[in-house]
């Protein structure tokens, strides 16, 4: 699992949040309109609107090939990524890997060796969400 609270200060379309080599698992908007998971060979992309100066949480997990995103305690979709290859071991934060960075703040990230269940992520989101 990743977990990070992030704030944009503008929407820059593939500015990760977090990010594993250079595509292979990152969490990212796309568009004013819609947050992203690109993981290896598969993309989620979930309508969640992005608003600028407004603290998200987002949690992605992993169990088997099943990725799930949560923006703010709640999942918002899933996807299986077919060829369950291994993640790469450079990450970067607020960076792609490639061109585009992250134009906000990102004032915590937290990685687990396990996938957290739907309620320890909504829990996460619930003990924190107030110093945002």
């Amino acid at each position: 699992t990743m977990e990070a609270w992030c704030r944009f200060d503008a929407v820059i379309p593939y500015g990760s949040v977090v990010c594993f080599h250079t595509y292979d698992l990152q969490i990212m908007p796309s568009l004013s309109t819609t947050i992203s998971v690109w993981v290896s060979d598969a993309t989620l992309t979930v309508n969640a609107p992005i608003s600028i100066d407004t603290w998200y949480h987002f949690a992605l997990t992993k169990s088997s090939n099943t990725y799930t995103l949560y923006v703010d305690g709640e999942s918002v979709g899933s996807v299986v990524d077919a060829d369950n290859l291994t993640i790469g071991s450079v990450g970067q934060i607020g960076y792609n890997g490639a061109s585009s960075y992250l134009d906000g703040q990102i004032p915590i990230i937290r990685l687990y060796d396990r996938a957290l269940t739907a309620s320890e992520v909504e829990q996460n989101y619930d003990a924190e969400e107030g110093r945002f």
